[in-house]
């Protein structure tokens, strides 16, 4: 079985187009895919109604905007009673950034060898289009930053929310870290995830991506200040052993 998990905040206008083009992907695999509300306030509830007419979608959430590593682990925590090992569980962006076309590599990708598939626009191969000069700009600093201080092998995009995991390796994450696989509720929650399911021995294999915003609509969620401070905090929490 494969799982796909979507937070979206007032992304309502962006659900359509993808759950429409990850079903086509996956229409010859079994799939189920879940909309993760992040306390938004569009019609979320109403365009996903209709949505469950033609495509095998359904929507969690909660009222009150917390953040993607908050929805991620609300997502991971309604999953996790359910999933089997050999089950592969993708996580992807609301907006139709990602790069859809290689979805179903990401996924052949997982076997004896890889439990964790990145997309990277930093790998060799990938890239971005459409991404404001202050973002770019922001990314890349993030990006050094993370590489010098973490030094994953075979990891050259740390924070990219589009992931395929094994069943297998997302029960090992909860055994050994329980409720607090993920304690950043902010854009730096994916990152911290990484970190912890490496110390639990994944095997990760990244893919080069396209990262494309030119197919979103509407603006960033990002509160740039916030992301920022949550990022130092994730340093400072990884110089202190806390994701070993």
């Amino acid at each position: 079985m494969i799982y796909v998990l979507a937070p979206s905040y007032n992304d309502a206008q962006n659900l359509p187009k993808l759950i429409k083009n990850v079903s086509n992907k996956l229409q010859n695999q079994k799939h189920k895919i879940i909309i993760i509300n992040d306390g938004s306030s569009d019609n979320i509830k109403w365009v996903i109604q209709k949505l469950k007419s033609f495509y095998n979608v359904v929507l969690i959430g909660y009222t009150t905007n917390q953040g993607p590593g908050f929805a991620f682990k609300f997502g991971f925590n309604y999953l996790i009673k359910s999933i089997k090992p050999e089950d592969i569980i993708v996580t992807i962006e609301a907006d139709n950034s990602c790069d859809i076309s290689i979805l179903n590599k990401m996924i052949g990708s997982v076997d004896e060898t890889y439990d964790l598939i990145l997309s990277s626009p930093y790998a060799k191969g990938g890239n971005f289009k459409g991404l404001s000069l202050e973002r770019k700009i922001l990314s890349n600093i993030s990006n050094i930053l993370d590489s010098l201080i973490f030094r994953i092998k075979t990891v050259k995009t740390y924070s990219s929310f589009y992931r395929v995991y094994k069943g297998s390796l997302l029960i090992k994450g909860y055994e050994r870290y329980k409720s607090s696989l993920i304690t950043d509720a902010g854009f730096s929650g994916v990152v911290e995830l990484l970190l912890k399911l490496s110390a639990c021995g994944a095997k990760i294999c990244e893919i080069p991506a396209t990262l494309n915003w030119e197919k979103r609509k509407g603006k960033s969620k990002m509160k740039i200040f916030r992301t920022v401070l949550n990022h130092i905090i994730l340093y400072v929490n990884y110089f202190q052993g806390k994701y070993k």
